[in-house]
């Protein structure tokens, strides 16, 4: 078997180890098992069947070569759980510090076949770690978009433990997990687009509805303000050293970052945040406080700052402007 040991990045499995406050119920009636039909070569019709093929023989060789001690039925059930969205057998809580425990080197090997009966099922810490991995790297996947066809996926993963010959040749895994994965670049960046454009939309159409407010003032480059508060201070340059406290919000009126929450004022040079902040804030006299409607391309523009700010979203600050340094 150690012709098929590949090293390739999208096999290694995130181990989610935070805590989660809230417990899911645990199952209480057994599904009933179906009898698993032999996987043909044949069945891998679609770039998604041949990547959960691939993604799971592999991941099965980093296990064994990795000397992970990983109960199959227990690891494949964790990951059914999570793809199908039922309650876990254990609560997250309990899966986050048996992976943390595992990681920081706390168990031994003989704790892993200590009998641990409990409802739902999992004997064994073996158990319970093997399906705590099942299921929390895989709302790992879930979280990154990664779609996995569950029964191929558990079936790659048998063909190794049951030392079976694959039925994908290593280049043709090789193929479908890079196939897959500029495919899935292909769909953010699609996605991506899509979104800008519909963003862009919205922007524009709320600058041209503020615009006709009493309140509000536009400028040459489309930057537009509210004076909320006027200032006696002295005006700020680019190459000014400034302090503020400020809101920032979306157009759903959401907060995507605030000072004033963590009571905390920020001071930086004036020429180096968005182009908006950098203007608005010259408009303003120390003391002042306003309201800047930023255009896209006067904020983030189409790359937007992630995880907060998509792309081409327009941003609502409402500023403070508390000294010049």
């Amino acid at each position: 078997m150690k012709q098929y040991r590949i090293i390739i990045s999208l096999i290694v499995l995130v181990f989610l180890a935070v805590p989660f406050a809230a417990a899911f119920g645990q199952q209480e009636e057994e599904e009933e098992e179906k009898p698993e039909v032999a996987l043909q070569e044949e069945d891998l019709e679609t770039l998604a069947q041949r990547f959960s093929y691939a993604f799971g023989f592999l991941s099965g060789m980093s296990f064994i070569e990795e000397g992970m001690p990983v109960e199959i039925d227990s690891f494949t059930k964790g990951v059914a759980d999570a793809y199908g969205e039922e309650d876990p057998l254990i609560s997250l809580q309990e899966m986050s510090q048996i992976m943390e425990n595992f990681e920081r080197g706390r168990y031994s090997p003989d704790e892993f076949q200590e009998e641990r009966p409990e409802e739902h099922g999992l004997d064994t810490l073996g158990d319970q770690f093997s399906y705590s991995m099942g299921f929390l790297s895989s709302l790992s996947f879930m979280h990154q978009g990664i779609e996995l066809d569950v029964e191929i996926f558990s079936q790659s993963v048998r063909h190794v433990y049951d030392d079976q010959e694959p039925i994908m040749s290593v280049e043709d895994m090789n193929e479908a997990i890079m196939e897959y994965q500029l495919a899935r670049i292909d769909r953010r960046e699609e996605e991506k687009t899509q979104a800008a454009a519909a963003n862009l939309e919205e922007a524009e159409e709320f600058l041209d509805e503020n615009a006709q407010r009493d309140e509000v003032e536009t400028t040459e480059s489309g930057l537009q303000y509210e004076v909320l508060e006027e200032g006696e201070g002295s005006y700020p340059s680019e190459d000014d050293t400034v302090t503020v406290h400020y809101t920032g919000t979306l157009l759903d009126g959401s907060v995507f970052d605030s000072s004033r929450d963590r009571d905390e004022p920020v001071t930086f040079l004036l020429k180096e945040v968005i182009p908006g902040w950098t203007e608005g804030l010259q408009l303003m006299r120390a003391g002042s406080t306003f309201k800047l409607y930023l255009h896209p391309d006067l904020a983030y523009g189409q790359s937007g700052a992630p995880p907060y700010v998509g792309p081409n979203e327009l941003l609502t600050f409402e500023v403070e402007f508390l000294e010049i340094e």
